[in-house]
This record gives C-alpha cells, sequence and structure tokens, in this order.
C-alpha cells in the first residue's frame, strides 16, 4: 500500500488503490466505477491470494480470507494475463522479461506463467528505474501493467526472485550485484562458504581459500561454478563462486 502511494505522490502511474477493510461491496465498487478489480493480500508475494472480483459473492468470499491485511485495486484488463518484469540495479535495467499466461489472469511463474525475455522500450526502462528510485531502493524487481500505449507500475519489489530471467538469459542477476557494489574482484570461480550468523563482522581484503568459512553481510544467494544461481530467503548459509579478494 505505501508503495502505490509513494508512486503516486511521485507522479508515476500506478493502478488506483485503497486500503478499507471493512469496506462494503457496494463502497468498493463504486471507487472502481463498477469495473472488475483485485482483492490482494497486502503483504502478499508471488501472486498468492489475489482474487479477481466480478460480484457481491466473490467479494465476501475473498476478503473474508484476508481481512483485515487486504487492499483493493482497480483491474487492468489491457494486461490481463501479461506484464513486464524488469531487475533494476541503481539507475540500470539489467534484465526483463514478459511473463504471460493462456489461462489465467495472473502471468507470475509460481502460478504457472511462462515467460521470455525481452528488450523493453525507452518508456518501461525510465519508467522501471523512476520508480525504484522513488520507493528508494537500490535494486528491485518492477511489474509493469500494459495501459495502451504505455505502462502502468504494479508493484516495487526489494527482494525480486530472478529465476525467469535466469533461465530465459544468460544473465546473472547475482553475479551483476556482486560486481555493483565492489564485492567481486575475479573472474576466477570456486566454492566459499559464507555464515550469516554474524552480519557486523566487516571483511578486509583477502584471498581466501575454497571451502572457506567467512561471515557477510545478509546476501543470501547461492551461485553454481558456471555463475548460475538460485535464491532462497530461508537459508543459513550462502554460496559464494569466488576466491577474490571481498570488500565491505
Amino acid at each position: 500500500l505505501l508503495t502505490h502511494q509513494v508512486l503516486t505522490a511521485s507522479g508515476l502511474p500506478t493502478p488506483y488503490t485503497m486500503y478499507a477493510p471493512y469496506a462494503s461491496y457496494d463502497e468498493v465498487s463504486k471507487a472502481m466505477e463498477g469495473g472488475r478489480f483485485l482483492v490482494k493480500q497486502i503483504n502478499g508475494s508471488k501472486g498468492e491470494n489475489i482474487y479477481l472480483v466480478s460480484s457481491r459473492e466473490e467479494f465476501e468470499a475473498a476478503v473474508e480470507s484476508l481481512r483485515p491485511d487486504c487492499i483493493f485495486q482497480k483491474f487492468v484488463s489491457e494486461s490481463s494475463g501479461r506484464d513486464i518484469r524488469v531487475w533494476v540495479l541503481g539507475d540500470k535495467c539489467i534484465g526483463s522479461v514478459l511473463r504471460y499466461s493462456e489461462t489465467s489472469f495472473l502471468s507470475n511463474f509460481s502460478q504457472g506463467g511462462s515467460f521470455k525475455a525481452i528488450e523493453i522500450d525507452d518508456a518501461a526502462y525510465r519508467l522501471a528505474v523512476d520508480a525504484v528510485k522513488a520507493v528508494g531502493l537500490g535494486f528491485a524487481g518492477v511489474d509493469l501493467l500494459f495501459c495502451g500505449d504505455s505502462y502502468s507500475v504494479c508493484e516495487v519489489n526489494g527482494n525480486a526472485g530472478f529465476r525467469t530471467i535466469s533461465k530465459a538469459s544468460e544473465i546473472s542477476i547475482p553475479r551483476a550485484k556482486f560486481a555493483h557494489y565492489g564485492l567481486v574482484q575475479s573472474d576466477t570461480w570456486s566454492r566459499l562458504i559464507i555464515p550469516l550468523s554474524d552480519m557486523r563482522r566487516n571483511l578486509r581484503p583477502a584471498q581466501f581459500g575454497d571451502g572457506e568459512s567467512i561471515t557477510l553481510r545478509n546476501f543470501r544467494y547461492v551461485l553454481t561454478t558456471n555463475g548460475d544461481a538460485t535464491y532462497d530467503s530461508h537459508i543459513d548459509l550462502v554460496y559464494i563462486t569466488t576466491k577474490a579478494a571481498l570488500n565491505m
């Protein structure tokens, strides 16, 4: 909800969104100008707990399962079953995919959607970067909806996964992040185990042997020896594939 408030205050396009968990169907429908709208979990992710509502019965069932942690959002029918995920690092877009579904209004990969890597136009590029700057993040995944000849920001996710871009292209989001923050000094790769138990210790430039245990700030990435990556926000170990000096 705060994201949409910040985007609106910054003059960036985003679907009309409201938080009124105990509002009636008639009140919400009027605010949404009588069209179909979404009922979403306020802190949801991966396309989970999102309901497309077109009747009083559907509305009551949705809010009953989510209330009071729900928001209502205008449904952008032009973008039904498709959107663009853009990964932004600093002031650059470092990757993008078109996500789409033939069977659902949701395009999320975790909800059965498909994807393919694409090149975005200048308007999408600028909007994605501006959205990340507006919310004060250095890295985020921005979901853009199609709105005629333009776009609207559906979500800015500071904890964005990257399975789709990793599968659809040679782009490595983790490697780009490490390079951006000066954490990778070499292209010589080996496996390094880093526990997250002590996130306060600063590392000095040094060479680390394969499998040596050190501490590092909260980077939760798993890189294989060929540079591919998976992500798990709940793991206790981070595997960084480099023998290079690490700077904090």
